[in-house]
């Protein structure tokens, strides 16, 4: 699908002529990389209350990114993270968090078509990405973080990846169903050993639909 770019470009503050000169040389530069490459953002952080007709990420709002400061920076995807908190280890608990991942005014599956232009691309195929860029428009994509309301249910997963989901963490603050995590780790405590069956099923299940596991909050034992 080409070539990726991911993280940020930063031009120094010019002080003098010389420097001036360096600095346009330093920005057409970055500016020939965003031309023949897709820049991403692995991870943005929501508030779901921006996702009205009123007040929304089609906006230039305050928050670091939203769609006008993306394309304007030469931003092609972002992920944008639903976070989902951890609960009881239960059916009930799971059932209840799986009712959670996703509110009404999500940006890939609920935002109305008067909030989300036509530069704000779909969630598609990665190999889609490309012809996106073409048109001008930005892609939003949904970065899952923990696992814990897949429950035990394996279709769980593929519903998630059908809403937009491209990555999840098995888990985030405390081990769930699939993982032990990195908390855990530093209290010397992991009691499933790493993975579980259950998390082993889950990752074959991601790996067969093509979604990313997110391993950044997952206990490194094995």
């Amino acid at each position: 699908m080409g070539r990726l770019l991911i993280g940020c470009l930063a031009a120094v503050v010019p002080l003098t002529t010389a420097a001036q000169d360096t600095d346009a040389a330093l920005v057409a530069r970055a500016r020939a990389i965003h031309d023949r490459v897709i820049t991403i953002d692995t991870h943005v952080d929501i508030e779901p209350a921006y996702f009205t007709t009123a007040c929304n990420y089609t906006q230039r709002l305050t928050t670091q990114v939203n769609l006008p400061k993306m394309q304007q920076g030469g931003l092609d995807v972002a992920f944008l993270v639903v976070n989902v908190s951890q609960g009881v280890l239960s059916q009930a608990g799971y059932a209840d968090a799986y009712r959670r991942p996703w509110p009404d005014s999500t940006p890939c599956t609920g935002s109305s078509s008067s909030s989300r232009p036509r530069w704000w691309g779909s969630h598609g195929r990665p190999t889609r990405w490309p012809a996106s860029r073409r048109a001008g428009a930005g892609v939003a994509v949904i970065g899952i973080e923990n696992g814990y309301p897949v429950g035990t249910d394996l279709s769980h997963v593929r519903d998630f990846y059908e809403r937009g989901g491209r990555y999840m963490s098995l888990a985030h603050n405390g081990g769930n169903q699939l993982s032990d995590s990195h908390s855990e780790d530093a209290a010397h405590e992991a009691p499933n050993g790493g993975l579980t069956p259950l998390g082993r099923a889950v990752i074959a299940e991601m790996n067969r639909l093509g979604m990313m596991v997110d391993v950044s909050h997952a206990s490194r034992r094995r």
